[in-house]
């Protein structure tokens, strides 16, 4: 029984981290930059002498016509607090990794609690018969 909660779980999880990703990670970088940039309401100035690059450069990167490089990818990042997975679209998650054992920690015991109110909420009984009984008549039919 434990194992068909944990798989349900697993997939859960999947779909809420992965949520929809972006083909076009120029395009996604654009847009999340121009996204995070007007929720802290700075110019595009200010974040480019935060980062110590030109604002013609900046500009270029929220107008999708140029990709930064590795470093200046990295600090934009950090600049913003978040990861490099979000601003080029393969995540929906902004979250920035742990980096170190108590942010691990912390974010660990965050998911703990979701799952508990999660599991909370569901008739995992129900999740049991439904998986297995599937799995029943689908050896029936191929007998």
């Amino acid at each position: 029984m434990d194992e068909i909660f944990l798989i349900f779980y697993s997939r859960a999880q999947h779909n809420l981290v992965m949520g929809k990703v972006s083909l076009d990670p120029q395009g996604a970088l654009a847009h999340r930059l121009r996204y995070l940039r007007s929720v802290k309401k700075l110019k595009q100035v200010d974040v480019a002498s935060a980062i110590n690059i030109s604002s013609r450069t900046y500009s270029n990167y929220e107008r999708a016509y140029r990709m930064p490089d590795l470093r200046i990818l990295a600090s934009l990042a950090d600049f913003f607090n978040v990861s490099t997975d979000y601003l080029l679209g393969r995540t929906t998650l902004p979250h920035c990794y742990p980096r170190n054992k108590k942010e691990l920690e912390d974010v660990t015991n965050a998911s703990v609690a979701i799952f508990k109110v999660a599991d909370s909420q569901l008739d995992n009984e129900a999740l049991y018969k439904e998986a297995f009984s599937e799995t029943e008549e689908d050896e029936a039919e191929d007998n």
